[in-house]
């Protein structure tokens, strides 16, 4: 008898950075997956309870694009999951409805905005600000060297030739007054559609949990067949109603890399030996490693929720009748990562093993 051949998915972390799948974007492009046609967004639309206006306006103003949030909850809806996620801000937000692509997790620089500006600029902030804001580039990935800004990551959708090792196209321009700004942007500017060019930011997932199954609801593990299978429904649901963001475009998906929660099982068992070898070496970046920054947005199986605090975070999951991780745990003892006081986090021996193997 044959074998069947069974498919290996890649890791959530790396393949939304590489190259887009050949698909047409009016069908599923992954058999068997969940896929959400427009017919049944607008159905959802029609039909689910609203949010509460506080809590929808703090959403589409923080979160995410007035434009994405029903799509996105009616895809937690419909694949019966609970999704968080992390503060993306006005100016990532507004460049993202302009159709500017989403940046993968392997771009670290910071969003041009109002605080990355004044941390450069210090004196000089509110004028380089409203330059940028005249310019139309707030929003967009910067480029920055000894602390000024000196340039913009361009999207591979119009990639010009790159230097050795270098990944993205950095499109040069000056700060140095208004004039000389406009200046350097005359040949972006005049590239067709170029405010889908540049790259912005993604939405960051914090928590990932699947009500799916016999038992209580679980959070998602790291690089599973059910983890890729929520993150290709959220950004499927999103082009279906964003037409800058088909499917088959890697670059245009909202969503690029895993939750925040599993972050520490894949740095411990990336597929990439370098990822490994990082965690290995100098512990996890605390920041990311621990829950927050708060607060952070849940699309919850049709239902936009707040929570605002660690300790909210935990109440939510009782509530859901799940456990939180054991490393994002407030119960003393609990959880197994010690610190090293300078930003990065270690797990402790036995409990802190234990933490990562839950995935």
């Amino acid at each position: 008898m044959q074998k069947s051949r069974v498919r290996k998915l890649p890791p959530v972390y790396a393949p939304l950075n590489g190259p887009a799948e050949r698909a047409d974007k009016r069908s599923n492009p992954l058999p068997g997956r969940l896929f959400l046609p427009p017919l049944i967004i607008k159905r959802f639309e029609e039909a689910h309870e609203p949010d509460s206006n506080m809590i929808r306006q703090e959403v589409e103003r923080d979160f995410v694009a007035r434009e994405h949030a029903d799509a996105i909850l009616a895809a937690s809806k419909a694949g019966n999951f609970a999704v968080s996620f992390r503060v993306a801000g006005p100016a990532t937000i507004s460049a993202l409805q302009r159709g500017a692509a989403a940046k993968g997790h392997d771009i670290l620089e910071k969003t041009i905005k109002a605080s990355s500006i004044a941390n450069a600029y210090a004196a000089d902030a509110d004028k380089k600000m409203a330059m940028v804001r005249r310019a139309g580039i707030e929003g967009y990935v910067g480029h920055w060297e000894r602390g000024e800004l000196k340039g913009i990551y361009l999207a591979s959708s119009d990639r010009r030739p790159l230097a050795h090792g270098q990944k993205h196209e950095i499109y040069p321009i000056d700060m140095s007054c208004a004039e000389a700004l406009d200046e350097s942007l005359v040949d972006l500017k005049s590239r067709e559609r170029w405010q889908r060019l540049p790259f912005s930011g993604d939405y960051d997932m914090h928590d990932l949990l699947s009500f799916s199954g016999a038992g209580r609801p679980a959070i998602v593990p790291s690089q599973s067949l059910r983890e890729q299978e929520i993150v290709d429904a959220i950004n499927q649901a999103v082009a279906a109603v964003d037409p800058a963001r088909p499917f088959n475009e890697v670059e245009g998906r909202v969503i690029r890399h895993g939750p925040q929660v599993n972050f520490p099982a894949y740095s411990l068992t990336s597929p990439d030996k370098d990822e490994r070898s990082k965690a290995s070496l100098f512990g996890l970046i605390e920041a990311v490693a621990r829950p927050g920054e708060f607060p952070v947005a849940f699309a919850n199986r049709g239902k936009w929720q707040i929570v605002r605090s660690a300790a909210a975070l935990e109440d939510w999951y009782r509530k859901q009748g799940a456990q939180i991780k054991s490393t994002w745990s407030r119960t003393p003892g609990d959880s197994g990562f010690v610190s090293d006081g300078d930003g990065f986090v270690r797990l402790s021996k036995g409990r802190g093993k234990m933490a990562a193997s839950r995935r």
